[in-house]
């Protein structure tokens, strides 16, 4: 079996080649802490007890910052203003204590703002597309814009952090250009000359995603403001060769990639992605994924979320004095091949007891994370049908999030692939290629399906795809995908599905002969060349009612009819299409009947490495570390796979008792390994079964998390 590319070095803590005394490389930490200036810098006694507690609890990175909360410097920086209670020898004798004791120390930095430069220079400010001004929280106007002279006075900034005070990197808050209110900058005069220089045509009026002129500019912002993250990043590392930058990607959940800038594809900086995973837990494994694929070149991941275990009601607001959810998220970083960061809002004298148990947690897992990643299914992520799809951003992401966990209750590991991966090289890797409701493709990226499933490849198509180009531009007539498919005709109406009559075959593994299917969708009439699988109607007006002379209610039975499953050949391959969005469904609600479908439907073409007989909840992330197979497992109820509303940011803690432990789990290796065990939670009631050409280790129970090494 052909293996994806999606390779992380086996991250144990490593020095670089000429460290500063005592430093530890960021990117091979196990956990790192953000407490970092919010109205001022504290006092030296503060820091010294800050950094007690971390060292005791065994953290080896944290955060802190050469500016304040806002971007107001708190040094005497060249390149931009600063406060008047500047204090640059605090931060020296700062970045060298943590050196001293073996700790890496980065600036937190807002890539975003500069209020009190803006001040001196209001001309380099962020113009919104449409106009109006930019204010929020008494801070008028202080959202610059990297095309004007802030954009080269930010790269001698960054230096002057590292040169001058001694830190190890800076980590980039605020790196989209998302402003308040989600309007879309920047049409500022460096903007408007370099659009109309590099396009010839003047940027648009207006921020709407049915006007040709904004979607050309989408992508020109792109490609415009990713570069900047490079010539910034080459920057820093052309002055400070052992520096490092870490950019917060804002193409998530609760910022469309179009509003943010920040685009899914590979970023091409000497840099390292990281993200948050906003409020919702649930997003961990599949965060660290597309993170991974974003950096495209082997770099750890990492992702952020608030600590709730503090003592004072600051921030967080709302302490919770039990650290199990931190520890999930230590161990879903793990099983996804990154790492864990926390925020907290208060002294860390106040989270000891929460820091030593997520240390502790982490230094267990850290051998076991990263290596090569044993994906047998790639995920199709498509920037552009987030963008472009005419369908809210939140509801595609419910599409792509409930697909994932589909696979994962299917225990098929997958790999995110991005528009840019859409090439028949890395769609071969995979016997499997799933599209969650993929509308917009181009015709090179259909052209590259069509030579994969012609070489043997599988392609399941759930809802609507490639209906519009790659822009976003609807298709007329048979579309290049429609013709791959074998769609003749697709019905207008999009709601419930009901198969009529299953085949012999689904009933045979628990399907009834009449069922709905999960989600919404439109009927199709598939072409000649296709084999209809399973034939649906579909109620035209399910509000409707009829009262006869006594008042009995009669539902209306007007209905149409067409193809709810089929598939169409395609030389050595199929596509396979399920006419409803099963993953958006899926992420509502984790439908039995569902996986069993999909599983029915392609199950064939899923060539795992490690078999994996285990309960539906039971995840597994398998990643070959040299001559060794480590299999990570999480115990993931479908209580915590369900993705809220996008504006719901509170972050919800859950407990001990909300994961109740699950068994047997079973996992046989292939032919080759010689011993298994399972270090991590030290268990002795495994059972280990070992024959010529099989070994399989069995664990009766277990709780959130373990580890399954193969040698």
């Amino acid at each position: 079996m052909k293996l994806p590319n999606r390779i992380l070095p086996t991250l144990q803590p490593s020095q670089p080649a000429a460290p500063r005394p005592g430093w530890v490389d960021y990117r091979f930490t196990p956990v790192r802490v953000e407490w970092r200036p919010v109205y001022g810098l504290h006092s030296r006694e503060e820091l010294c007890r800050a950094l007690d507690v971390l060292e005791e609890a065994g953290i080896r990175a944290w955060w802190y910052g050469a500016a304040a909360k806002g971007a107001y410097p708190l040094f005497a920086s060249r390149q931009l203003p600063h406060r008047d209670d500047a204090d640059d020898d605090l931060l020296r004798w700062l970045t060298e204590e943590s050196h001293r004791r073996g700790m890496t120390v980065f600036s937190w930095a807002y890539l975003a703002t500069a209020p009190m430069l803006l001040a001196e220079h209001p001309g380099w400010r962020v113009h919104p597309i449409g106009g109006g001004e930019v204010a929020t929280s008494g801070e008028p106007h202080r959202y610059a814009c990297y095309n004007s002279p802030y954009g080269q006075r930010l790269k001698g900034y960054c230096v002057e952090v590292v040169n001058d005070l001694g830190f190890d990197g800076l980590w980039f808050d605020g790196s989209g250009l998302h402003l308040p209110g989600g309007r879309l900058g920047c049409v500022c005069p460096a903007c408007t000359a370099k659009y109309e220089e590099t396009t010839g045509e003047p940027p648009p009026d207006r921020a709407h995603l049915e006007d040709p002129a904004f979607r050309r500019f989408v992508r020109w912002r792109y490609d415009d403001f990713m570069d900047y993250w490079r010539q910034l990043t080459d920057f820093v590392r052309e002055h400070a060769p052992d520096a490092l930058l870490v950019f917060n990607h804002f193409n998530r959940l609760n910022n469309p990639g179009w509003s943010s800038g920040c685009p899914l594809a590979r970023h091409r900086a000497d840099a390292m992605a990281a993200t948050e995973c906003d409020s919702q837990r649930s997003q961990l494994v599949f965060q660290h994924k597309l993170l991974q694929a974003v950096n495209g070149d082997g770099r750890p991941t990492e992702v952020w979320s608030a600590l709730l275990d503090g003592a004072h009601v600051n921030y967080p607001n709302r302490p919770e004095p039990d650290p199990t959810a931190a520890l999930h998220h230590v161990q879903a970083s793990a099983a996804a091949g990154g790492f864990a960061s926390f925020g907290i809002g208060a002294h860390p004298a106040d989270y000891r007891y929460a820091l030593e148990r997520i240390a502790h947690a982490a230094d267990a897992v850290t051998p076991y994370v990263g290596g090569q990643h044993l994906a047998c299914v790639g995920l199709v992520v498509s920037q552009q049908t987030l963008d472009f799809s005419s369908r809210p951003a939140f509801d595609t992401w419910r599409s792509i999030h409930g697909t994932h966990w589909l696979l994962q209750a299917l225990h098929w590991p997958s790999d995110p692939l991005l528009d840019d991966d859409l090439g028949a090289e890395d769609l071969g890797r995979y016997g499997l290629v799933v599209l969650p409701a993929t509308a917009c493709l181009g015709a090179e990226q259909v052209a590259a399906i069509r030579s994969y499933v012609e070489a043997g490849g599988t392609l399941l198509a759930l809802g609507d795809c490639g209906t519009r180009d790659e822009s976003g531009y609807v298709e007329t007539g048979a579309s290049a995908f429609d013709q791959l498919a074998g769609i003749a005709r697709r019905h207008e109406r999009c709601g419930p599905v009901i198969v009529t009559q299953a085949p012999p075959t689904w009933r045979q593994v628990g399907l009834p002969e009449r069922f709905m299917l999960a989600g919404e969708g439109r009927l199709v009439d598939p072409t000649d060349d296709a084999a209809m699988m399973a034939a649906a109607s579909m109620p035209l007006d399910t509000s409707a009612r009829r009262f006869d002379a006594q008042g009995m209610i009669r539902q209306a039975v007007e209905s149409c009819s067409g193809a709810a499953v089929f598939q169409r050949r395609v030389g050595l391959g199929r596509v396979v299409t399920v006419v409803t969005d099963t993953g958006h469904a899926y992420a509502r609600n984790n439908h039995h009947r569902s996986r069993e479908l999909v599983r029915l439907l392609v199950g064939d073409a899923v060539q795992s490495v490690v078999h994996i007989d285990a309960p539906p909840m039971v995840h597994a992330e398998p990643w070959q570390q040299g001559d060794r197979l480590v299999v990570h497992l999480l115990n993931t109820p479908s209580v915590m796979t369900h993705l809220r509303v996008t504006n719901e940011h509170e972050e919800r803690p859950f407990w001990p008792e909300d994961v109740t432990p699950t068994g047997p789990v079973t996992l046989t290796a292939p032919a080759g390994y010689r011993r298994a065990h399972a270090p991590q939670p030290q268990d002795t009631s495994t059972t280990i079964t070992h024959t010529r050409d099989r070994l399989s280790i069995t664990l009766p129970h277990m709780d959130r998390h373990a580890v399954v090494v193969f040698e």
